[in-house]
């Protein structure tokens, strides 16, 4: 790979992976603003399905173009396990602050949109793929 190859990855490709993630781990790093019985029923599941989704898209399109020549199967695989551990991470990280709890249910949402991500990026709808920069 070219520096600029290297370069264009790492903009394009992981920084919004780490962007994300790092949005996740700040705003699960406050306390729960929301008192009484929520509006919409299981609208905290919503927003986690919502985001780990979202996750999960940009972790297979990273490693799409990380690892080119992959088999699509093993790209799903760890695109999956990947934000699943992520969300299980977070979890784990709002043990610790006071007013939020870790919740087998919102771990289990993170898995559904990690799922649900998965699905939409083998959707034929990103258009053609790009050329590789070396090939003729």
């Amino acid at each position: 790979m070219t520096e600029n190859t290297v370069l264009k990855i790492n903009v394009c490709y992981r920084l919004p992976v780490l962007a994300f993630c790092a949005v996740i781990f700040w705003q699960s790093h406050f306390p729960s603003v929301i008192a009484g019985p929520p509006i919409v029923p299981f609208a905290d599941k919503i927003m986690h399905l919502g985001a780990y989704t979202v996750l999960g898209l940009l972790c297979l399109r990273w490693l799409a173009r990380e690892v080119p020549g992959a088999k699509k199967g093993k790209i799903i695989l760890a695109g999956f396990v990947l934000t699943s551990l992520f969300g299980l991470s977070d979890e784990f990280h709002q043990s610790f602050i006071i007013g939020r709890t870790a919740s087998v249910y919102d771990f289990m949402a993170d898995c559904a949109g990690a799922a649900l991500g998965s699905w939409i990026w083998t959707l034929p709808l990103h258009g053609k793929p790009e050329k590789p920069e070396n090939s003729y």
